[in-house]
């Protein structure tokens, strides 16, 4: 299956890929950051998190654990996208105001010393996910599997 040079994917494990689409999460937090700005898939990996920790999770995002969403249960496929709009250190994200300590969006990342804060802004949830197997770090999607993912995110 050959890649793309478009669209690039970001694999998140469940509930945090579906709260993103549902706009519950707009940082995503990781050890490392790249100078990419531009669009992303996000992409719900096939691993994921116990049922006991899912529900602790999604209960700090107001969802009680029987009426969580669908699509924080969705697993191998694309379900929205978003744009990078910046990448500053988690205490400079904190220190801005653009999270803040103790609320949903802090208890859905992970702000020590060191780490990245990914500004995720214009996230278009998909209606119609896009199965897509997944990568570590930002990978190419499939020729395909763009193509889909514009259509239904209304890019094409």
């Amino acid at each position: 299956m050959s890649r793309g040079d478009g669209i690039r994917g970001l694999t998140l494990l469940q509930p945090w890929a579906g709260l993103v689409a549902l706009g519950d999460k707009r940082v995503e937090t990781r050890s490392w950051r790249n100078p990419y700005r531009e669009l992303v898939a996000i992409h719900a990996g096939r691993g994921g998190i116990t049922e006991p920790l899912l529900a602790s999770v999604l209960g700090s995002a107001c969802y009680g654990a029987t009426s969580a969403p669908p699509v924080v249960h969705l697993r191998g496929c694309v379900v929205a996208v978003a744009r990078i709009a910046d990448m500053v250190p988690t205490i400079e994200a904190i220190a801005r105001g653009l999270v803040v300590p103790e609320s949903t969006e802090h208890a859905l990342g992970d702000y020590s010393p060191g780490r990245w804060a990914w500004l995720l802004e214009d996230v278009r949830p998909l209606d119609n996910p896009v199965p897509c197997r997944g990568l570590q770090g930002l990978w190419p999607l499939p020729h395909d599997v763009e193509r889909a993912v514009r259509t239904e995110a209304g890019l094409a």
